[in-house]
């Protein structure tokens, strides 16, 4: 009897609370949002249309190729819909929601991979990625997915990788002068510390990556030149230490090498190579803008490792590196993670929860996971649109899809969640404290309000410097 009461109260006021900023409004709200995704709310509706000059597909699809990345969370800022559907080729049901994205991770039996548009591109007409596979194959796939990260860690481990950006670092810096463009060499730091990482293979011996990563981007079906030159991405990949000389030890013998090689180039050189490039890049204007408290900070944990008297290991000194963690978990809710969404195909008709309510969802609709949107909901975040070391952290985790599923979801072989989560947060927090040890002064505009819809980083701008100076 108490308990009902208790709910009772709980969603009377649920229905008057409407996304109100003070910490007392935002914490009901997350009340009620816990209430409805427990099942005890039963009002649900179907999704809204946001029409967009009319609904035509073709102009919403001119505005997608024009805003691309920042297409579906436009919607979700100008309308505050966190979930809603659009037409375009078909009809997208996006959900830019934590509490349906939270859900709909923890019930993954309702869905299944929808075309997947540019990493069609990567199954190369032999076999597909895992993250286009769905079944037994997307199970099997993922198993040399993990083989790759697990080999890795085991012929290399941390402190190699540590001690390899050390010294890259240390090759490619000082620069001085007017309006120098880095990013270009902050790329090849973090994608040749990585390649290396996974492959076995200097990044200079990769030919044409450059080429590759632009005709991922595209939104047409490929062109034989296209064609072309995903082959050979795939030949660079196929000759590499890890498919070569380690097939059989790393995936099995009797391994498909293919297969085997179809599964290294996506999991590397399609999603963690773009991803860290963009962390990398990202970092140095939120460093150098920090409060100098929190600045302060970060170079007190940065110093530890290279302090020869602490005898820790480099994954003890990585645990214990809570700012820099702080830090990186900012930085991937505010600018997102290797893939901004996802799409997949609804298994059957079900009713899934949100901030907003319950939604109907039908059999066969195209979904649009939409993480970056997620991670800047309003009413989960008190400055969603700010990078802020403090005033997003009480639910950052809870909240944070930048590795396709939560947070704290243990990736297994069968379920979506990213199983390179672990390196990829150690690898940017290298990066951090690597580059908290340098002297940095840009001289571009280091402004974020998403204006270009093909730019990945944190910085409307290219970022360019008068000088960038590291310790030895």
């Amino acid at each position: 009897m108490k308990f009902t009461m208790i709910l009772a109260t709980i969603l009377a006021l649920c229905l008057v609370v409407n996304g109100g900023k003070s910490m007392k409004e935002r914490f009901l709200k997350k009340i009620c949002s816990k209430v409805r995704s427990k099942g005890f709310v039963s009002r649900y509706a179907d999704v809204q249309e946001v029409p967009l000059v009319g609904g035509s597909p073709a102009e919403n699809f001119a505005r997608f190729k024009k805003r691309f990345r920042f297409f579906y969370s436009d919607f979700a800022q100008e309308t505050n819909y966190t979930v809603y559907k659009v037409q375009l080729d078909t009809e997208k049901v996006v959900l830019a929601d934590p509490v349906a994205l939270s859900w709909l991770w923890n019930n993954q039996r309702l869905i299944s991979k929808a075309e997947p548009g540019p990493f069609k591109l990567n199954s190369l007409r032999y076999v597909p990625a895992s993250l286009a596979s769905n079944g037994r194959m997307h199970e099997r796939l993922r198993r040399n997915y993990y083989k790759i990260y697990r080999h890795a860690y085991k012929k290399y481990g941390l402190e190699w990788a540590f001690n390899d950006l050390k010294q890259k670092f240390a090759a490619s810096f000082p620069v001085k002068g007017v309006k120098v463009p880095v990013e270009r060499i902050l790329d090849d730091i973090s994608i040749g510390n990585f390649a290396h990482f996974m492959y076995g293979k200097d990044w200079t011996e990769f030919k044409v990556y450059d080429q590759y990563a632009k005709v991922l981007s595209i939104v047409f079906p490929p062109t034989d030149q296209d064609d072309a030159i995903i082959n050979k991405m795939f030949e660079e990949v196929s000759d590499t230490p890890l498919i070569k000389d380690e097939l059989n030890s790393v995936f099995g013998r009797g391994k498909c090498k293919e297969e085997a090689t179809s599964e290294a180039l996506f999991s590397v050189m399609c999603v963690g190579v773009p991803g860290l490039r963009k962390a990398m890049n990202s970092i140095v204007p939120l460093l150098v803008q920090l409060k100098p408290k929190d600045r302060n900070r970060i170079n007190e944990e940065a110093n530890t490792f290279f302090d020869a008297t602490n005898s820790k290991s480099i994954d003890e000194k990585l645990k214990n590196a809570k700012t820099i963690e702080k830090f990186v978990l900012e930085m991937l809710r505010y600018v997102g993670g290797a893939l901004g969404y996802v799409t997949y195909e609804a298994n059957q008709d079900f009713i899934i929860p949100s901030y907003n309510g319950y939604y109907r969802i039908y059999k066969g609709q195209t979904l649009i996971l939409h993480h970056f949107a997620a991670q800047r909901n309003p009413d989960t975040f008190r400055f969603p649109d700010e990078f802020t070391l403090t005033g997003n952290e009480e639910y950052l985790k809870e909240n944070f899809f930048a590795f396709t599923g939560p947070y704290n979801m243990k990736a297994t072989y069968s379920n979506r969640k990213c199983p390179g989560q672990d390196l990829a947060m150690n690898l940017v927090k290298m990066y951090v404290i690597h580059l908290a040890r340098c002297d940095i002064v840009p001289d571009s505009d280091l402004s974020f309000n998403q204006l270009n819809g093909y730019r990945t980083e944190s910085t409307d701008a290219p970022l360019t410097v008068k000088s960038f100076v590291c310790k030895k």
